[in-house]
């Protein structure tokens, strides 16, 4: 059984050229990774030809590895309204060897557009702490076809609390949310606002996450990951 959550998002017609303001505050951290390869959005390939502004996307950095503290983190994609469902989510395991390989698939029900989130099920192993896992959200196009599948994919990396990274037990799910953001916790500051009817103050922070990654992805200065942040911004415009 899959355990993601909804939200509904519309779709505009022009894109807002927005700026990120101080409030988000995400911070990459200074030790992390490059991923393996980037995955700046799903595409569109064969038999997923939409018509829409919008491709799959997972909603996580490109340039650098993001990180969780949670051995059952939330994964965050958006999906478009005119992309086929019901999704697959793929996850991958890093060997020492340096070779990925499958830990886990899971067929998700159908949802409305817009932002998904997938809290990794506590009736599944936990991932491990030192471990660099890859997950992927496909759209199958074509059956028996995957050369024809939509695919978007984002690389993860959990590592071990220390008590700089660990929060204050008294704070309240903004608190946590930016401290998570300037400790350079991507998945668990998302997580925290990713989900259905969220309160106006949190959706707002989501979107001013989504704009701070954008503006890290696009100072790579490659056409691709300027395209990946016109998405986002896009998306938080929208959402």
């Amino acid at each position: 059984m899959s355990s993601y959550l909804g939200v509904f998002a519309g779709f505009a017609t022009v894109l807002v050229g927005l700026m990120p303001s101080a409030l988000a505050g995400y911070v990459p951290p200074a030790d992390a990774d490059a991923p393996t390869s980037r995955s700046t959005s799903g595409g569109r390939r064969g038999g997923c030809q939409g018509a829409g502004d919008i491709d799959l996307i997972a909603l996580a950095p490109q340039h650098h590895i993001g990180q969780t503290l949670s051995s059952h983190p939330t994964l965050t994609w958006f999906v478009p309204a005119d992309i086929r469902q019901p999704l697959e989510l793929e996850v991958y395991e890093k060997s020492d060897s340096g070779q990925w390989q499958r830990l886990s698939t899971f067929t998700l029900e159908e949802g409305p557009a817009g932002i998904m989130a997938f809290a990794w099920p506590e009736s599944e192993p936990g991932l491990e702490a030192g471990r660099i896992y890859r997950w992927q959200v496909v759209s199958t196009c074509v059956v028996g076809l995957p050369s024809r599948d939509l695919v978007t994919t984002a690389e993860l990396q959990v590592i071990a609390p220390t008590d700089a990274l660990m929060p204050d037990a008294a704070a309240d799910p903004m608190q946590l949310a930016q401290h998570y953001a300037e400790a350079g916790l991507w998945y668990d500051a998302l997580a925290l606002v990713a989900g259905r009817s969220l309160p106006a103050e949190l959706a707002a922070y989501r979107d001013e996450l989504l704009l701070d990654l954008a503006a890290l992805e696009v100072a790579a200065a490659e056409d691709e990951e300027t395209y990946l942040s016109e998405q986002l911004r896009y998306i938080a415009a929208e959402e």
